[in-house]
């Protein structure tokens, strides 16, 4: 008898380390204040230890977003800064939790940058 308990036990432990491992996925659209999409922009995801709720693949991801201004990548659970630019757009940071096998949707929403503009005009690519 107990050592059907144990092998409970073991068993239950391991389903719940198990589980606290499941990345999540990060589902990300990048567009500017009218809502167009921005494909090419650059992302940086740097793990914050904040709270850590796994140990994260890696410290910082940096991808491009696909034409349609989307981006997905895997993470483990856990807080991360998310970076986004994009040419003749003012960068824009935010914090966001991954919880265990969640998906997150976020959209980030880039305004021209003032600089870029008055230096150039509406002339930017």
């Amino acid at each position: 008898m107990n050592k059907a308990i144990i092998a409970v036990t073991a068993m239950l432990i391991m389903c719940c380390v198990g589980f606290a491992a499941l990345p999540g996925t990060l589902h990300g659209a990048v567009t500017d204040l009218e809502g167009a999409a921005i494909g090419g922009a650059q992302v940086i995801i740097r793990a914050d230890a904040s709270g850590q709720m796994g140990a994260p693949d890696q410290a910082l991801v940096q991808l491009s977003t696909d034409k349609s201004g989307q981006f997905s990548p895997r993470l483990q659970p856990g807080f991360y800064d998310l970076c986004v630019m994009a040419n003749a757009f003012t960068p824009q940071c935010q914090k966001t939790l991954v919880r265990p096998g969640a998906n997150v949707a976020v959209v980030i929403r880039l305004k021209s940058d003032d600089l870029v503009r008055n230096a150039i005009g509406d002339k930017f690519q």
